[in-house]
């Protein structure tokens, strides 16, 4: 099978090499299913074996020889579309065959470099910039080749790309990339070249491709924070800080340099900067371009912070504060300096929208990386963002930052932080937050209702030309009522992190308001979910989804409203059970599963007698009555009317270890007292078992003598008192009545016990 596989193999490079290589002009037209070929069939991986003969393992090494000898010419080709197409075979020749990149390694890397020194084609040089990336990474698991071919090329290649930097700033961004793979890879190779690399970076960080090209400014630094790790003269933490305070430097003066019309208070002092600032001139021309140099101080700043690093280093938390606090206090409000031309303030705030995007960035980089260690500037970092959110109200892109900020601020401290909230930040929350349009208004209605016949016929003949249903047509004016924006989604994600931190900040009033907006929001998509198309309900999957999670954490947090609101989440759940989007119908199962245990809660555990036939004691749970013995008496009105004949304060149960005994002797003493007493006492016992009555009449004669019945003469009053049984009498005025009115509790429990046997 092998011999096979290694035959077809042979034939295939040998049918690839002469028919579709075979002409450096028509090589780019055939460079696709070449590739395709090599990499499906694994044409270059085979290895000799001793099931593979000696003879067709030769032919196979001819026929590699002959694809390496041709993608050599081609890379030293004089054709510039034939050089691309040898630097795309060679890197998959590389990445297939592990002995052919061992074997001609340090060659193909020359050949690389001189083609990033030469002018080609700029998919030319991203190539063979990519080729180098991948050859150095798999140089770097073999020491053999890291001494050889390492330790020559890599200068080699840092200072072509530094001088490819200059010549073809197009590329900057491979160009960056592959420096900084190369100063991560090999740090040592790298620093010869530290210098140049650094001025390279920060070239692209002066604010002209800070609009047009945001990517490479981005590119630009982290490239630059991470040359803070290839070490050098300077420790790596010093020279980590000494960037962090060139970057606040920079964003201080360029601020400085921006507010000149505004009064300042708690400058922190003349700090460094980078070369990066523009000169003075026109304030119209200078000052978007002082907002830019901020903006890519910020990226800066934020690749700084994120960069990883092994020791201890010292981070200036209170300079960073203020540049936040100081962006933060920009707005119309400021005072102007006397005597300072009031079109440079006008200048000013046309740039404090891109200043206050910058300051939530940065705030959200410092709760992203430090958390805790910024705790004692909670409080001011959340005045300033509430402060940007307050200033903010026609820009929209800074309000739906803010409320990112928030929401990240809100999830990492919690209620610390949603106790500081204040009301009216909560109303322009519910006002962000709507998803519905206004209505007409009243005047527009009055003149629409006059018209309503010929509205109806118009959308009768318009439903019979186009095939529509009047539902189709109201799905569609309803689809028109829905905003689905950044805006209101963020709103709505922010609210949802409060009420899962602490629902308990929310004022009731506003709770109230939130509810109910929430409720016909999410009735308003349950309308259109069922109208509209699918391509249409796509669109609102995510705003859905946070009206959603915003009921769910309703239903989990208790509030005064909360019945009110469990029929409509019910049945906007259950409606959402039919909806195309599987998150939106999971999320309608798992508030289904929360209400279940609210509209029908589970009862305690049930847990039987273990003895059942153990005597139970007064106050212990029986299961063949289903009540407790210290309610036997209690919880059955017929007993009680039978124990005081209607009258309830007549008796009182006081309770008794064994209750069981105690009816057990009272039985035998007075079986014994009757058997005593012969003929002389007619005693009649009238057993009423509906009642549960004992009655004893004992009929005497006038002149007979009571009978002598020794020590049991006393027993049998003292068998019927009611302490005796444990019933203790309230009316101690009668007698004779209440001796008959005695209840006997010995006949009940002796047929209860009956019934049990």
């Amino acid at each position: 099978m092998e011999q096979t596989l290694v035959l077809n193999a042979e034939r295939q490079l040998s049918l690839l090499v002469n028919t579709y290589l075979a002409s450096d002009d028509q090589v780019h037209n055939e460079v696709k299913i070449v590739i395709d070929t090599i990499t499906t069939n694994n044409l270059l991986c085979f290895k000799n074996s001793e099931k593979v003969p000696d003879s067709v393992y030769k032919k196979y090494e001819i026929a590699l020889h002959k694809w390496v000898s041709r993608v050599n010419s081609l890379i030293v080709s004089r054709v510039q579309s034939a050089r691309l197409v040898g630097v795309l075979l060679l890197k998959q020749t590389a990445e297939q065959s592990w002995t052919l990149f061992l074997e001609h390694s340090a060659k193909w890397c020359q050949h690389l470099v001189g083609i990033l020194n030469k002018s080609e084609l700029d998919q030319t040089h991203i190539v063979a910039i990519a080729s180098l990336k991948s050859f150095l990474s798999r140089i770097a698991d073999s020491s053999e080749l890291q001494r050889d071919v390492a330790l020559t090329l890599v200068p080699k290649i840092n200072q072509a790309l530094l001088l490819l930097g200059d010549k073809s700033p197009a590329l900057i961004k491979h160009i960056l990339d592959g420096l900084r793979f190369t100063s991560s890879y090999y740090p040592v190779q790298f620093r010869p070249s530290l210098g140049k690399a650094t001025t390279l970076s920060i070239r692209y960080l002066n604010g002209y491709t800070f609009d047009s090209d945001p990517s490479t400014t981005i590119e630009a630094s982290e490239f630059l924070a991470s040359l803070c790790q290839v070490g050098g003269k300077q420790a790596m933490a010093d020279r980590w800080y000494e960037n962090v305070i060139l970057c606040l430097g920079t964003i201080i003066q360029s601020l400085d340099r921006l507010s000149e019309s505004v009064e300042n208070s708690g400058n922190p002092g003349y700090l460094p900067c980078f070369d990066v600032l523009p000169d003075l001139g026109d304030s119209a021309k200078s000052f978007p371009t002082l907002a830019n140099v901020i903006g890519s101080m910020t990226c800066l700043l934020a690749s700084l912070l994120k960069t990883p690093f092994t020791q201890p280093v010292n981070i200036p938390v209170e300079l960073i504060v203020y540049i936040v606090r100081r962006i933060s206090s920009l707005n119309e409000a400021s005072e102007i300096v006397p005597g300072r031309d009031r079109t440079e303030f006008q200048l000013l705030l046309l740039a404090a929208g891109k200043l206050h995007t910058c300051a939530l960035k940065i705030v959200l980089v410092l709760v992203t990386c430090l958390r805790n260690h910024i705790i004692p500037y909670i409080p001011v970092i959340c005045d300033s963002v509430l402060l940007i959110h307050a200033n903010s109200s026609n820009s929209t892109a800074t309000r739906v930052a803010t409320y990112k900020v928030i929401s990240v601020l809100v999830e990492v401290y919690g209620l610390s932080l949603a106790s500081l909230l204040p009301n009216s930040f909560y109303v322009s929350l519910l006002k962000d937050s709507v998803v519905q349009k206004s209505g007409e208004s009243q005047s527009d209605e009055a003149k629409s209702s006059g018209n309503t016949g010929s509205r109806k016929q118009r959308s009768d003949r318009r439903s019979k030309a186009t095939g529509s249903t009047p539902n189709m047509i109201s799905a569609g004016s309803l689809l028109n009522r829905l905003v689905v924006s950044d805006l209101s989604l963020e709103a709505t994600r922010s609210i949802n992190s409060i009420m899962k931190a602490s629902p308990a900040c929310v004022p009731p009033q506003t709770r109230i308001a939130f509810d109910r907006q929430y409720i016909s929001n999410a009735l308003l998509l349950k309308t259109i979910t069922t109208c509209s198309l699918n391509a249409e309900i796509e669109t609102s999957v995510p705003i859905h989804t946070a009206i959603l999670n915003y009921l769910l954490l309703a239903v989990q947090s208790p509030f005064a409203q909360y019945k009110a609101l469990l029929p409509h989440i019910l049945d906007i759940c259950a409606s959402g059970l039919y909806n195309p989007s599987s998150s939106i119908r999971q999320l309608c199962l798992e508030i289904l599963a929360v209400c279940r245990t609210i509209v029908h809660p589970p009862l305690p555990c049930y847990q039987l007698n273990k003895e059942p036939h153990q005597e139970l004691e007064n106050d212990e749970y029986n299961p063949s009555t289903g009540i407790s013995t210290e309610n036997l008496i209690n919880d059955s009105p017929k007993r009680k009317e039978d124990f005081t004949n209607g009258d309830e304060s007549s008796y009182s149960v006081s309770k008794k270890p064994k209750i069981r005994d105690e009816i057990n002797s009272i039985n035998s003493s007075f079986d014994g007292a009757i058997n005593k007493g012969g003929d002389e006492d007619n005693h009649e016992v009238q057993s009423h078992h509906d009642g549960v009555e004992l009655k004893m009449e004992a009929e005497k004669d006038l002149g007979a003598k009571k009978p002598d019945l020794g020590n049991n003469d006393q027993s049998i009053p003292s068998l019927f008192t009611k302490s005796s049984i444990g019933i203790t009498s309230h009316n101690e005025g009668s007698n004779d009545d209440d001796e008959e009115a005695i209840p006997d509790i010995v006949s009940d429990a002796s047929d209860s016990e009956m019934d049990e046997e």
